[in-house]
């Protein structure tokens, strides 16, 4: 066992990951990335500025909690609130550790990661989810780059016991769940122009110019839970996957969390969702919205199909290991000393 300080966000895939490393039978010391309580134009102040005027009061934040505390390793996720000054006085407890599977290394969300930028040299190993990521985070000036694919959670992506009333409330032919962003509406609309029975779940999708269009196919449900995304997702016929054009992304959590919620994958056709899955067996892949409108209406006429997809794609993220207590112990135990075996 391990004595682990945790610098990430008490919700969302953050906390799935502090929770799988104590699963593993570490000692986490979990605080929160942003602790304070900030107004609605302080929040977007520290979001352009990139954190900047953020790091001292963090630091002092966190060496207040820890005092006089030893760890053996400490794991940033996210890591844009956690600048130079903190990491250099964190450097005595052991290998600092960075993980971030969004992306900063491109602009698409402006300055935001500007802090986290100039603070890479101060990690010790710096987990990246794209291919690309490994050589411009090299050129920033990390010793060491760790690449490894997005991954689902063992017990937050678990398939539920589902029942009549979830049926009725999450049926669906054909599910998105995700967040509006720009290039979406003009794919969903496009689909469903196509005749693919869509069903949208999640957050803006008023602000996008297709609204009126995809207002019908949107549904006023939170997916904002564990157990409401997964039953978004499992009582679909078949999910897809949408891709983020200004992150770059070859593959996303969906990747994963999909096939492993023993669901069928609809996702574009990329090097890394060839590499991650077989095409045709394992999941469907498309390269024009055509291609896909087709791939879904044979699989919607073929549950015998889809059901072998569904159960052949978690099969291949179980036997790849694609999951977060897998991929956690994997880093640790390239990263720290006298870390355990990966499972």
């Amino acid at each position: 066992m391990m004595r682990i300080l945790y610098l990430g966000d008490k919700g969302g895939t953050s906390l799935h990951r502090a929770i799988a490393l104590e699963d593993l039978g570490h000692d986490v010391h979990h605080i929160e990335q942003l602790p304070f309580r900030l107004g609605r134009l302080q929040n977007h102040f520290h979001y352009e500025t990139g954190y900047l005027l953020y790091q001292n009061r963090y630091k002092t934040y966190v060496l207040n909690q820890i005092k006089d505390q030893k760890f053996d390793a400490i794991w940033v996720d996210s890591g844009k609130s956690a600048g130079q000054k903190l990491l250099r006085e964190l450097r005595s407890h052991g290998p600092i550790i960075l993980f971030n599977h969004d992306n900063p290394y491109v602009w698409r969300d402006r300055g935001s990661w500007l802090s986290l930028r100039r603070a890479l040299p101060q990690y010790d190993a710096v987990v990246v989810v794209r291919s690309p990521d490994i050589e411009l985070a090299q050129r920033l000036g990390v010793k060491r780059v760790i690449h490894e694919f997005r991954t689902a959670d063992e017990v937050f992506h678990a398939p539920l016991e589902l029942s009549p009333r979830d049926w009725e409330i999450f049926g669906s032919e054909v599910a998105f769940v995700g967040t509006w962003m720009e290039d979406r509406g003009a794919v969903a609309a496009n689909l469903i122009s196509l005749g693919v029975p869509l069903t949208i779940y999640g957050t803006r999708w008023q602000k996008a110019k297709e609204w009126k269009q995809l207002e019908p196919f949107w549904r006023s449900v939170d997916t904002s839970t564990p157990e409401s995304y997964r039953k978004a997702i499992q009582c679909s016929k078949c999910s897809l996957c949408l891709l983020s054009k200004g992150n770059r992304d070859h593959h996303t959590t969906r990747s994963v969390e999909i096939p492993y919620l023993e669901q069928v994958l609809v996702a574009p056709r990329t090097n890394e969702h060839l590499e991650m899955y077989e095409e045709g067996k394992e999941a469907i892949f498309w390269s024009s919205l055509e291609e896909c409108a087709d791939q879904i209406k044979q699989l919607l006429s073929d549950p015998e199909r889809r059901d072998a997809i569904a159960a052949a794609g978690k099969a291949r993220a179980l036997r790849d290991k694609h999951t977060n207590r897998a991929m956690l112990s994997r880093v640790l135990h390239q990263v720290v000393p006298g870390a355990p075996e990966p499972i």
